[in-house]
């Protein structure tokens, strides 16, 4: 007597359902790259108009108790007269939008500011700091309290330049 062999299906994908699957990851990937790339930008733009405002107040409290600003430094280098009004390792690493942090004094036609030199100096770097002004002041990098100073110098001009 012969037995029959029941053959029972497999549980698998056809190739036409991995496809679709295919389609839907690759749609997905399409709208959330992007927002996740504006939401990374928006991201460092406000950590950097954070650390600005800290920056900023640093110096405007050291002013308020020495009667003086603290002297320009170069660029990256922490000024030793700020040590207790806020932290070193701010000036160590890299700004959120690039560059480095430097303190102006009597120079670049302010008599204070804070702000960041950015070397080299591309396209991002405008937009990023486009972002920033329309955050923390006008818009215009030509005038207001945050503004380009030169080609590759944005500062928070805590003092402008004033005749003796």
């Amino acid at each position: 007597m012969t037995k029959s062999v029941k053959h029972t299906p497999r549980a698998a994908f056809t190739l036409v359902e991995i496809m679709i699957v295919v389609v839907i990851i690759g749609l997905l990937a399409t709208i959330a790259i992007p927002a996740f790339k504006r939401l990374a930008e928006k991201s460092r733009v406000t950590a950097f108009a954070n650390d600005l405002r800290t920056l900023r107040s640093a110096v405007e409290i050291y002013n308020m108790e020495n009667a003086d600003y603290p002297a320009d430094s170069s660029t990256g280098t922490f000024p030793p007269e700020l040590a207790g009004y806020v932290k070193q390792n701010l000036f160590d690493n890299e700004t959120p939008v690039g560059g480095r942090w430097d303190i102006e004094y009597n120079d670049s036609g302010i008599t204070s500011g804070v702000g960041v030199h950015i070397s080299p100096f591309t396209e991002r770097t405008v937009k990023l700091l486009l972002l920033v002004d329309a955050e923390i002041d006008d818009g215009i990098p030509e005038t207001g309290g945050f503004r380009q100073l030169a080609n590759d110098r944005y500062y928070w001009v805590i003092e402008p330049y004033i005749e003796p």
